[in-house]
């Protein structure tokens, strides 16, 4: 797999799991200590950009999460559940 596509693999499940929350980016964004109008959450879904180790963290505890949960992509993403259970 190239860099290109696990970026955007990474994405995809950040995405399928914010929306699970019924979280938009924008909250998201908020959350993680970004800016509030959710581009930068919106560019990291869709993996035109990539992201440093402290904001895959910032974005997977934002999502009660961990890191694994989004970098696994042998796990099925469906599967995957808050810590918390919320």
């Amino acid at each position: 797999m190239e860099p290109i596509e696990f970026r955007q693999a990474v994405g995809a499940r950040i995405r399928a799991c914010r929306r699970a929350q019924n979280l938009s980016q924008a909250k998201l964004a908020q959350m993680i200590g970004g800016s509030s109008d959710g581009a930068y959450i919106s560019r990291i879904e869709k993996g035109k950009v990539g992201m440093s180790v402290d904001s895959l963290y910032r974005i997977a505890s934002a999502l009660d999460l961990g890191v694994e949960d989004l970098v696994d992509l042998s796990v099925d993403v469906a599967s995957i559940r808050p810590k918390s259970g919320r």
